[in-house]
């Protein structure tokens, strides 16, 4: 165990190049990460140093990522019919498209990773969504947006060497001089398909909960008690917990603790949990590599090098 984290896996694929991994931060049900075993880029920068290869990279880790997501989770019809609403996909091609996948913008957590959040986000983070700050402008780059990039840099032949060096604005100003997309405009794109694919197939019901959190506007009149205009209690908390009827609930719940047990509850993360309900990440990736064996970024963006 490190300092912080668990040095366990909640591993869900491994091969000699690629692990995938369920995110400690479980923002939904299946929320995956992917990232190269056989190369150290710290972050996504390095990818435009050798656009080829770093074309090619996230081709891969996006494949694994959707094996994972298709032959673990779609395909378990449990697990489909209770996350998604009836009729929400046309087909499972049509499920792949609707996938929230990007990488983070630096600082990233020193190895580039493809993140892989598959709808429906929870409740709380899609509030968090909603107000900006979920998947935020200039922090998160949709895979749309980094493959588009990528490609522009191939077609034209071109790269962005010290793209390493680079501040993320002068990255983007770069892309859009080769002709690549506007990242701003991608940005906004992606974040009004996830929120239609949200509302399109969530399928959080009330009898699945305890209470519903009621969230002070911040417009709202301060003589106005509560986070609600018709809170009965003198109350002048942001936020108000109300027990749903039939929940034999009557009071006592705070949000905070509310949203630990509903990720504990519905994360896919350390699972089979532990006799006491915690979750438990003891996977170890079965192809470690020797001294040597896994190249630098320097190394990794030498144009000719196998990638």
């Amino acid at each position: 165990r490190g300092s912080r984290f668990p040095l366990g896996l909640s591993l869900r694929l491994e091969t000699p190049d690629v692990i995938v991994y369920d995110d400690l931060l479980a923002r939904s049900s299946c929320h995956l990460n992917a990232i190269p075993s056989d190369c150290h880029l710290p972050d996504w920068r390095h990818l435009l140093r050798n656009p080829g290869k770093g074309l090619a990279l996230m081709e891969r880790l996006d494949e694994a990522c959707w094996k994972v997501a298709h032959e673990q989770f779609w395909q378990d019809e449990v697990w489909r019919t209770r996350t998604f609403r009836d009729g929400a996909f046309s087909s499972v091609e049509d499920f792949r498209s609707q996938i929230y996948a990007g990488v983070n913008s630096v600082p990233s957590q020193f190895q580039v990773h493809l993140q892989y959040i598959v709808p429906t986000i929870h409740p709380v983070d899609y509030h968090h969504f909603l107000l900006g700050k979920r998947l935020v402008k200039d922090r998160w780059l949709s895979l749309e947006y980094v493959v588009g990039s990528l490609q522009v840099l191939i077609r034209c032949g071109g790269s962005l060497p010290e793209a390493h060096t680079m501040t993320t604005e002068a990255i983007f100003e770069a892309i859009r001089k080769f002709g690549g997309p506007c990242y701003e405009e991608a940005h906004s794109q992606a974040i009004r398909r996830y929120n239609r694919t949200h509302r399109a197939c969530a399928n959080w019901r009330p009898e699945h909960y305890e209470a519903e959190v009621h969230v002070r506007h911040p417009a709202l009149r301060p003589e106005l008690f509560g986070a609600a205009a018709d809170s009965a209690g003198e109350t002048t908390s942001a936020l108000e917990v109300r027990p749903l009827p039939g929940s034999g609930v009557t009071s006592g719940l705070i949000a905070s603790d509310l949203e630990k047990r509903d990720k504990v509850a519905i994360q896919s993360y350390g699972r089979p949990y532990t006799s006491d309900g915690k979750p438990q990440a003891l996977s170890y990736y079965s192809f470690a590599k020797a001294p040597g064996e896994v190249l630098s970024a320097d190394a990794w963006a030498v144009v000719g090098t196998a990638s």
